[in-house]
């Protein structure tokens, strides 16, 4: 499960951001939907879901596409673009477009901590892309440390390698672990060390088991009509609940998934008649029946759920129905989470979530994205007539900015007034 993510100088986010999932100690009689774990000395309260709320052009999808490509960076192993475009989050591919774009030139860093197999990892990376769309900069891993259950096990500065006191991993080391031969391990500048060396010299059980969380229990999701073919969804979570779950959601007919040469396609039965969803179905029907599959994935095999925008299209009580299922300590058993963004105002409430759940995204007048948990600010209601929604309209948070397009609108007047003849093309 996620604990930590953390990014600097990423699109809009200049200064470091850090998205936590650690309960506050401030709330400690909201005890609901936490997760408990101890690593050495520490306890760890983890919660179960996080929703960001913001504005437009705040920076909440940047966030999200950060997680994203370091996700895809430690699949791949290295910084340079992939030749794959499937993935919707372009940035994640094509590397040029990360840099922040106004400030100093500066490397892009990543940090995150999770737990898997009640182990501990924190993984750091640094790498110089060059500034934004650099085409021909010569790209570098700048620095890189992992850490398991909060000890080091290896720094990188450059191209030198040390290896931290790995007695408390002996278990999962290379049954020829030489540590001579891993402080000379022949690296690419762009290569990572800890899917690479690491790997091979070190400990494969360990590389292996940071991979696979990356790649089975991290799912982001950025656009829904990708999911159809999503090889991260057998087709056991498309058929096993869609038909149930549509139905409670509204659907009147039937939803299947058909298999086709360029991929799935989602058909409605309607009076015995088979006729593609997409010509037939709402916007919200056609999103819910796509995306549900992997809500029942992620929920069956307990991973990190990440959705950009998941509420769109969807009507509130269904998406607080899923919410609730993540939420319930009973059901959720195999401890999943749920992240996602919003910009309706309904999710902030405090009713649904826990204030630490909350997180805001502001854009401080062109000076980088910020993110903050509601449950830093400090009101003079109590906690039972605390209303995040209004505190959010009254610009408690600092976020709330008056939208007035009329001035537009009085101007196009005014010469549309002034001319003898308008046309529209």
């Amino acid at each position: 499960m996620l604990l930590q993510f953390a990014v600097q100088n990423y699109k809009t986010i200049r200064d470091e951001v850090i998205f936590s999932m650690l309960a506050e100690e401030e709330d400690p009689n909201l005890s609901y939907s936490l997760f408990h774990r101890a690593v050495g000395k520490e306890d760890y309260k983890i919660m179960s879901s996080s929703v960001v709320a913001g504005p437009n052009a705040s920076g909440k999808t940047n966030l999200f596409s950060a997680m994203d490509t370091l996700r895809s960076i430690v699949l791949r192993g290295n910084i340079l673009n992939a030749p794959d475009s499937s993935n919707p989050n372009k940035a994640a591919h094509t590397l040029e477009l990360i840099p922040n774009a106004y400030g100093a030139h500066e490397p892009v860093a990543f940090y995150i901590a999770f737990i898997e197999n009640e182990m501990m990892v924190e993984y750091s990376l640094a790498i110089d892309l060059g500034p934004f769309m650099a085409l021909n900069f010569e790209r570098k891993v700048v620095s890189e440390e992992l850490l398991l259950n909060n000890e080091v096990v290896f720094k990188r500065e450059g191209d030198n390698i040390t290896l931290g006191q790995l007695d408390h991993m002996s278990p999962l080391l290379n049954s020829r672990f030489v540590p001579n031969i891993v402080a000379y391990a022949n690296l690419e500048s762009t290569e990572l060390f800890l899917v690479n060396s690491f790997k091979s010299l070190c400990s494969t059980k360990l590389a292996s088991l940071i991979k696979n969380w990356f790649e089975q229990k991290l799912i982001i999701v950025f656009s829904d009509n990708k999911l159809l073919s999503d090889p991260r969804i057998p087709d056991y979570y498309k058929e096993r609940t869609l038909n149930e779950a549509v139905s409670h959601f509204g659907a009147s007919n039937s939803i299947f998934y058909v298999q086709e040469k360029s991929g799935n396609k989602l058909v409605s039965k309607v009076n015995d008649l088979m006729l593609l969803s997409e010509n037939f179905e709402s916007l919200g029907t056609l999103r819910f029946s796509q995306i549900f599959p992997l809500i029942i994935k992620a929920y069956d095999i307990g991973a990190t759920l990440v959705i950009d925008e998941f509420a769109q299209n969807l009507h509130a009580d269904g998406v607080f129905s899923i919410i609730n299922a993540f939420h319930n300590d009973d059901f959720n058993v195999k401890e999943s989470q749920l992240i996602f963004n919003t910009q309706n105002l309904v999710y902030l409430n405090q009713c649904a979530f826990r204030k630490d759940e909350l997180k805001i995204m502001d854009a401080k007048d062109g000076k980088g994205s910020e993110l903050y948990s509601v449950a830093d600010f400090e009101v003079s209601e109590s906690d039972d007539t605390y209303d995040c929604y209004k505190n959010y309209l009254r610009g408690l948070y600092g976020v709330f900015k008056e939208v007035e397009y009329e001035t537009i609108f009085c101007s196009l007047a005014e010469r549309s007034n002034n001319a003898k003849e308008v046309k529209w093309q």
